[in-house]
């Protein structure tokens, strides 16, 4: 080596670029045919980033020394900077035919292979690479994205994995092993790569965004909006980051502060879709419902086929009592995302809102829930190994997203606390997201508790089956959050459906379905159902008495001189139809007035469109009162002003026709044709009160007209109800549990008999 190019060496390594790029052009210069000063003066233009003159300094080299192996890797480095990939793979390939042990150059030639897209070319070189030099870290790296690609994420987080082992400082090898370990539904794993890359690199806001992500998928909403605002302290103007978190104050029951978040996204970027959708589910919840249909509509002005904002404004417009108009959104939901499940289970739950429909279609529909979500070619695992004993004591799973403050709560907690633990070991498994006390208090009435709520259906359906569940109960059917898809899988002998949604699943893993003789007449809807069903004897309802009761107090008609009619269900089982019947209710007693009750009456335009559709029938505003929700103890007090309870239909109320005979209120109910338009008809049946369901539209205005004008049978029931319903089979607890596990028993009995036939119930 020349003294000069020694000199230029000096500058190299003492990082003085700048003069060893001046001094390396008058060596080459002065010594033209002097290879290796060019190959220098190539790697320091490389260095600055003047590809084009490294480019012509590395061709220089090949010119005086083709055989210099390492001038065809650096010209390939040029022409890859370049954004030339096809030319560098020749240049790559070459190094590779003078070097077979040249590892650097083969990982090169696959990054110049991915590039044009031939990831089959590009995965087969990062492999040879890897043969060569296992602690080649960036090779492992590279090989994991291109597999990642190509959708082979099990060998992609190996690849990952490696690449962390072998540089365990990078940042970005721990951020891509999160993305890959969510994309494969591993989330507790993916939160750590991504906590470890900002632990690496605190600034990294896509990491942040990312761990924020995977722990509000965990349920860990607290921690998953400190790492958003972190974010946020990176990059204030995120819009995804404002719109993210959000969503995650939606998820945890803030959505004032969810507002707040999506605000100032929707101020960002005024016509972003999500944040517009994010803002409605936060003014939805908060029941105010014409803001909310705004906001969606505004979502869907910008991007007509974003299917989340059609399935929000369907599940708006339900709340608002325009059960036809929903419908409408939902189908379009799924129009454009046809393997949207939950949206499609929306719509299956709103029929039930629609009179006009007729069983065998609402049925139909149900079929095709299941055709298209939870079809054949789910991953489905061996046959049940449980041990065939009829008499042995039984494990019972029960899988829902209600464990908390729900309706679900006030029939499933007394069931949990009675159950014999001599006969039933109780499991729950518990996709709630929304935890509180009455989620403490229903674990520590189940002997196992299982938080599902981040697992895949497929890892339930894992756990489930190594938990050795007998028999599998769905509690929530096609209600929000359900886990229907975990049933397909077949995780269990004997899988049943019950209490959270009075229809058939659709799905033909579901063995049965428990009801009783009031909600489904024997023979009247059997074929409507792909469940067997199996009735309980004394009714479908448990009830747990509501805490904090207040007492009953006198008929509110004493006090006021007119009869109260109220209904406090949600708004959106209360359509034209139930208006048009309780307006004749109205004519028929003109002093009579109408208490309604329900979140979504908070909203200003849905109480002016009930009240246009009383006006339509002749009632004037003044004679119908609407109140939004209050606390638990208002909401009980409310029925201190209500004589007689109105239950809506084709879908009839259940837990708020338990609250309001709890406070003395009996409650006139119409018979329908399915389970869920009978509800009523079980519970005034099971408490002994059958005279209070009626046959027809026009029995059920005799019913509650003749009623209200029968001062001493209203003050009679009032004093009587709540003693009525506590000496019935809905809450005696230990009399209905018993039933209820002799019907589980006699389903075991027929398992363990292969099918075959067992005594009838």
């Amino acid at each position: 080596m020349s003294g000069s190019l020694q000199h230029v060496m000096e500058m190299v390594q003492s990082g003085r670029w700048q003069d060893a790029r001046r001094l390396g052009d008058e060596v080459c210069s002065r010594e033209p045919h002097n290879a290796q000063a060019w190959f220098v003066l190539g790697a320091i233009h490389g260095q600055l980033g003047e590809f084009a003159d490294a480019e012509t300094c590395c061709r220089r080299v090949i010119e005086l020394e083709p055989g210099m192996t390492r001038a065809y890797y650096n010209l390939g480095v040029t022409l890859l900077r370049q954004n030339r990939p096809q030319e560098a793979a020749s240049q790559f390939s070459r190094a590779v035919e003078l070097n077979q042990t040249f590892a650097e150059a083969f990982h090169d030639l696959g990054n110049a292979y991915q590039m044009q897209g031939l990831l089959d070319a590009a995965v087969e070189n990062y492999r040879k690479s890897i043969a060569l030099n296992p602690s080649l870290a960036e090779a492992h790296h590279n090989l994991g994205r291109v597999l990642q690609q190509q959708r082979q994420l099990a060998a992609a987080i190996e690849s990952y994995r490696a690449a962390v082992r072998a540089q365990p400082g990078n940042a970005m090898m721990h951020f891509n092993l999160g993305t890959a370990l969510w994309e494969q539904g591993l989330i507790e794993a993916a939160a750590q790569s991504c906590r470890e890359a900002v632990r690496l690199k605190p600034d990294f806001a896509e990491a942040h965004q990312n761990l924020g992500a995977a722990l509000q998928f965990l349920g860990r909403l607290d921690e998953s909006i400190e790492s958003y605002r972190q974010v946020l302290s990176l990059k204030p103007d995120s819009v995804e980051a404002h719109v993210n978190l959000g969503l995650v104050f939606w998820h945890a029951g803030r959505p004032e502060e969810a507002i707040a978040g999506c605000s100032r996204a929707i101020a960002l970027n005024p016509g972003l879709a999500p944040a517009h959708n994010a803002m409605a589910l936060a003014l939805w919840e908060l029941g105010r419902l014409e803001e909310a249909a705004e906001h969606c509509r505004m979502a869907l002005a910008g991007a007509p086929s974003f299917a989340e904002a059609h399935n929000t404004l369907a599940t708006v417009l339900k709340d608002q009592g325009r059960p036809d108009e929903a419908v409408t959104h939902y189908r379009q939901a799924l129009a454009i995302d046809p393997s949207f499940a939950r949206a499609h289970s929306n719509l299956l739950f709103t029929l039930n809102y629609l009179d006009a429909l007729d069983g065998k279609s609402v049925f139909a529909e149900h079929v095709g829930w299941a055709d298209r979500h939870a079809s054949v070619d789910l991953p489905r695992t061996s046959a049940h190994d449980n041990e065939r004993n009829p008499d042995r004591r039984l494990r019972i799973g029960y899988v829902s997203p209600d464990f908390y403050q729900h309706s679900v709560a006030f029939f499933i907690e007394p069931i949990l606390a009675a159950h014999d633990r001599r006969q039933v070991e109780v499991c729950c498994y518990a996709s709630v997201t929304r935890r509180d006390a009455m989620t403490a208090k229903l674990r520590g009435l189940a002997d196992r508790w299982c938080d599902i709520t981040s697992l895949t259906d497929a890892r339930v359906s894992e756990l489930i089956r190594h938990d050795r569940i007998d028999i599998l109960v769905d509690l929530a059917g096609h209600t929000a959050g359900n886990r229907l898809p975990v049933f397909a899988h077949r995780p269990a002998p004997v899988q049943v459906t019950y209490l959270g949604y009075l229809n058939t699943t659709g799905l033909a893993a579901m063995d049965y379905r428990l009801t009783d003789a009031w909600c489904d007449p024997p023979g009247a809807s059997d074929e409507l159902h792909t469940e067997t069903l199996v009735r309980l004897p004394g009714g479908l309802l448990c009830f747990g008495m509501p805490h904090d009761s207040p007492a009953v107090g006198d008929v509110p008609a004493a006090q006021s001189g007119f009869v109260t009619f109220g209904c406090f269900n949600n708004s959106a089982k209360i359509n034209p139809d139930v208006i048009a019947l309780w307006s004749g209710i109205l004519r028929s007693l003109p002093g009579s007035r109408l208490l309604l009750k329900s979140k979504q009456l908070t909203d200003t335009a849905t109480r002016r469109y009930y009240r246009d559709l009383f006006r339509q029938h002749g009632i004037e505003p003044e004679r119908v009162e609407m109140a939004g929700s209050s606390a638990w103890r208002d909401y009980l007090e409310s029925y201190h002003r209500v004589d007689i309870a109105l239950d809506p239909f084709p879908y009839a109320g259940g837990t708020v026709t338990c609250h309001a005979l709890w406070m003395g209120v009996p409650v006139i109910t119409l018979a329908g044709l399915l389970g869920f338009a009978r509800t009523g008809v079980s519970i005034l049946s099971a408490i002994g009160l059958p005279e209070l369901v009626a046959d027809s539209r026009e029995d059920y205005q005799t019913k509650a007209v003749e009623l209200a004008c029968d001062f001493e049978r209203l003050r009679q029931l009032r004093a009587g109800l709540r003693p009525r319903m506590q000496q019935s089979t809905l809450m005696n607890f230990e009399e209905f549990v018993a039933a209820l596990e002799g019907r589980y028993r006699w389903m075991w009995h027929r398992w363990c008999a292969g099918g075959g036939d067992v005594p009838q119930l």
